[in-house]
């Protein structure tokens, strides 16, 4: 099967450009012909961005002549100079859309694909829906798509009316689902889940130390919740516990936390941006995972954390706690979400709360470590293994096959 992928924006650095990753490996591994569309920066155009061997890359180059301006995000804060669609002027919608259309009309010439997979429910799917006669769509939902309805909703009619002739439509939970069925008013949408790269993410003996390790991966944003972490870290820190901050940001709230970190006396540790080898390092090295956030698609590092053997402490964020019901119960702490003020910014009167139930969701994962409480592993390694990029590539492979043998665009 020949499979084109779509990404707007750079592979390999967020959750859609790791689900990209992940995608393309075990698509070569099962025999599939493989392209890729991407939005990179004309400075990473000889980058290595992992893709297995015989993978064609057809490049959407910005900071060029025809594009001069950041690879567009999908989230307002990326982990890379980016532009919000928020702040695009009709000049540069109308540039970025015909260099997208303008490369993916030769790609769909030369490569010839049986399946378009695209990736979010935002204006490159409707691009690639106008565009594939009569290939198959499917679009990969990843929660940003919902936030930038709100963010950016000048989009948001264009959007909806555009993707009324996808083929499928991959959600990550069923909360998704019924947010996508509902904003969207699309039917066919499947809950088809998330999935880790098992082959870097598993547990192995931790060796006895005296500092336990609690580790965030992110990007370095408000939305994320970092500085709340920061500040609570800093109210319970001392030398038994050690904090590490993996992954990077731009921007003035970048900017805040490293010097939030700079000037705090806690053992704070910023380590940037990582592969996701070395990322699986760190988390078989650590004792607790954090995740502070206030908006989230589908947190797939949840999984790479208690793969790797971590305890966890999270938001309560909607779908989270179903998604995670097949585990060991004690393994993850759920934070209260706060009062939103918007999609994924918090009304200031309530951090304090939120704070507060922060600290004590990290004393009881910490004490618990601390304590070795005892963990069902049998019951949460099934769990685990089903979520594996294996398990979900075979759900989808049977998805476009079922597809090509329908024999027609649902359009």
């Amino acid at each position: 099967m020949r499979i084109l992928h779509l990404l707007a924006q750079r592979p390999g650095r967020t959750g859609s450009g790791i689900n990209l990753l992940s995608t393309l490996n075990i698509g070569a591994k099962r025999g599939h012909e493989q392209a890729v569309v991407a939005g990179i920066p004309v400075s990473d155009r000889e980058a290595d961005f992992g893709f297995p061997a015989g993978t064609l890359l057809y490049p959407v180059l910005f900071e060029t002549e025809a594009l001069p301006f950041h690879v567009v995000g999908m989230s307002d804060v990326m982990p890379y100079p980016s532009t919000r669609y928020s702040e695009m002027t009709p000049a540069m919608v109308a540039s970025w859309k015909a260099e997208f259309e303008r490369v993916i009309r030769d790609v769909i010439e030369q490569f010839k694909p049986d399946v378009i997979l695209t990736h979010h429910l935002w204006i490159l799917s409707t691009i690639a829906l106008k565009l594939s006669g009569n290939i198959p769509v499917i679009a990969y939902a990843h929660g940003t798509g919902l936030r930038q309805l709100t963010l950016a909703s000048r989009f948001r009619d264009e959007v909806v009316g555009g993707l009324r002739g996808v083929d499928l439509v991959l959600a990550p939970n069923r909360f998704q689902k019924e947010q996508i069925e509902k904003r969207y008013g699309l039917s066919n949408v499947l809950d088809i889940g998330n999935g880790y790269r098992s082959e870097l993410f598993f547990r192995q003996e931790k060796p006895r130390r005296d500092v336990l390790r609690l580790i965030y991966a992110g990007k370095l944003s408000a939305a994320k919740g970092v500085m709340q972490l920061i500040h609570v870290f800093e109210s319970v820190a001392d030398e038994s516990l050690e904090l590490l901050l993996i992954g990077s940001g731009s921007g003035v709230e970048a900017d805040e936390i490293t010097d939030a970190v700079g000037r705090s006396d806690a053992p704070i540790e910023l380590i940037g941006a990582v592969p996701q080898e070395r990322l699986a390092e760190f988390f078989r090295s650590g004792d607790l995972f954090i995740l502070p956030s206030f908006y989230e698609g589908m947190p797939l590092v949840l999984i790479e954390a208690i793969a790797c053997g971590m305890r966890c402490v999270c938001t309560d964020l909607p779908g989270v706690r179903e998604w995670l019901s097949r585990i060991d119960a004690s393994l993850v702490a759920y934070v209260p979400m706060p009062k939103m003020a918007t999609i994924d910014c918090p009304e200031q009167g309530c951090l304090a709360t939120f704070e507060a139930d922060l600290k004590e969701a990290l004393r009881k994962q910490i004490q618990a470590q601390k304590n070795d409480v005892p963990i069902d592993w049998r019951k949460t390694d099934q769990f685990i293994r089903s979520k594996s990029w294996e398990a979900i590539f075979i759900r989808m492979e049977e998805e476009m096959t079922r597809l090509l043998d329908r024999g027609a665009h649902s359009s």
